[in-house]
């Protein structure tokens, strides 16, 4: 069970990045939100 799971987190966490870049990026709400949102994807890899 734990490994589909793992394979999930790893298929997901780039998109994650990708969609904060993307909105840091284009200069979404709060920047303080997607620098926090940054630190949690870089501590799930």
């Amino acid at each position: 069970m734990g490994m589909p799971i793992y394979q999930l987190i790893i298929t997901i966490a780039p998109i994650l990045f990708r969609m904060v870049i993307v909105l840091k990026l284009t200069g979404s709400f709060v920047n303080e939100d997607s620098e926090l949102t940054i630190v949690f994807d870089l501590n799930l890899i």
